[in-house]
């Protein structure tokens, strides 16, 4: 997350702050990278997760009209089809919580790669970068991004999976060229980087239930930033 916000005054959880129970007004997000999510089953991910007040997902394989099978309001970036097959790659989704105390407004899109709302002030941009793309292909669709659609928002947070590695933002165990991209596109618009605060050095990649600490694959590539 980047932000020129104290983290105070964005209602986030901080790091040793008891999460169990949701206060009034605080809005706490959760991203994750399904690599494939079963529209069948996702009520045990938001059952789980009960103090989300939004679930981010990337990589649904999700194809238009489908939905997911919960009660949460759902916003989707529907993923591309595949030839032979019947799901789809890439996809967006975003869960509501039934509780979120704050407004959700989607902003339909015809970027594949992007996923926006409003929430309370917040612009929210949700971000799938494949590895397949070019890294200048990436930065295009970061550049791409509007800071601000109405001037009731005061913040913009960027996250998703970049699919980026850098070894002193994110405390990684290697850099990618797409990784240095990344932080320069940090630095020059002025964001911050709450993965580098408040989870520098821990792997968001798992393996059969465990961190792969051999490849350190997708190594903080789920990132959160905010301007």
């Amino acid at each position: 997350m980047m932000s020129a916000t104290p983290i105070e005054d964005l209602n986030m959880p901080m790091p040793n702050q008891d999460t169990r129970t949701c206060t009034n007004n605080m809005l706490t997000m959760t991203l994750w990278n399904a690599n494939g999510c079963n529209r069948y089953t996702v009520d045990q991910t938001t059952n789980s997760l009960l103090t989300s007040s939004l679930i981010f997902i990337t990589e649904t394989w999700l194809l238009s009209p489908l939905r997911l099978m919960t009660l949460w309001q759902q916003y989707h970036t529907y993923g591309i089809p595949l030839e032979g097959q019947s799901r789809g790659q890439m996809g967006i989704s975003l869960l509501v919580n039934p509780d979120c105390p704050y407004p959700v407004t989607h902003f339909p899109s015809d970027n594949p790669y992007v996923l926006s709302c409003q929430v309370s002030t917040l612009l929210v941009h949700c971000v799938y970068l494949p590895p397949s793309l070019s890294d200048i292909e990436a930065m295009e669709i970061l550049d791409g991004l509007p800071h601000q659609t109405h001037p009731s928002q005061t913040n913009m947070v960027v996250c998703g999976d970049f699919n980026a590695r850098h070894q002193h933002l994110l405390g990684d165990s290697r850099t990618t060229t797409r990784g240095i991209k990344l932080f320069g596109w940090i630095l020059e618009n002025g964001m911050t980087c709450w993965n580098a605060q408040l989870a520098y050095g821990i792997p968001t990649y798992c393996a059969q239930g465990r961190v792969n600490a051999n490849t350190g694959e997708h190594f903080n590539s789920v990132v959160v930033l905010q301007r």
